[in-house]
């Protein structure tokens, strides 16, 4: 298992950073978020994926 420590809980999701990487990603359960600079990045792209603007409206 890789290495990794959690940074902090924002609206249910952990924001982590890997000991072999230099900036952090968010845990969104069965799949990781793209590689962040910043923990307020990790948090923007939390409030992303809970968004409705971001939702199908079929």
């Amino acid at each position: 298992m890789l290495d990794r420590k959690d940074i902090e809980k924002y609206r249910g999701y952990v924001i982590l950073q890997y000991a072999t990487e230099d900036g952090f990603r968010v845990d969104f359960g069965t799949m990781r978020s793209k590689l962040v600079d910043t923990v307020e990045e990790a948090r923007q792209l939390v409030d992303y994926r809970l968004s409705p603007d971001k939702w199908d409206s079929d």
